[in-house]
């Protein structure tokens, strides 16, 4: 019997109010564009790779705010958000549409996942964006998600101070 309020998904246990679809509804995903550091030109544009800030460049190629997640390596599947304009380095994956979702709530949301089931590489981890498209999840409404995103910033601001 399932509590008042809530109802069984294949995402498990949710909340009535909230939507069972999958990972592809939340957010569409990209790999990263290549740039070798012969490329880059002084500038204060973060390039994002699959562990984060991993230089700068001049010329931005996603609008800010965005997330990348960690394609392979000691980074395969964490998430890194980007405030500002950004250069994903093809050693990430982006989000390319957030689909109306929060795109804050979209990184906590992201850095929750364990990504290893859902390797497709073999002795190096990798991550295909085709492979967790169907990750079954549950999407809150838009004003839960900003209040999941700020009670999370919030909390992220003082374990940082």
């Amino acid at each position: 019997m399932v509590k008042a309020g809530y109802k069984q998904t294949e995402a498990g246990l949710l909340p009535s109010e909230w939507e069972s679809s999958c990972l592809s509804a939340l957010v569409s995903l990209q790999r990263g564009k290549d740039l070798t550091s012969r490329e880059r030109r002084a500038g204060d544009v973060p390039v994002m790779s699959s562990a984060g800030i991993n230089g700068y460049h001049d010329t931005a190629f996603v609008s800010g705010p965005g997330i990348v997640l960690g394609r392979s390596g000691a980074s395969f599947g964490r998430a890194h958000y980007c405030a500002d304009d950004f250069w994903p380095h093809n050693t990430a994956l982006f989000v390319t549409d957030f689909h109306n979702n929060h795109p804050l709530f979209v990184f906590y949301f992201l850095s929750s996942i364990d990504f290893t089931r859902h390797n497709s590489g073999g002795a190096q981890q990798s991550l295909n964006r085709k492979f967790i498209a169907s990750i079954p999840i549950g999407i809150p409404p838009l004003h839960q998600q900003e209040a999941i995103a700020g009670a999370l910033s919030d909390a992220d601001g003082l374990i940082e101070s």
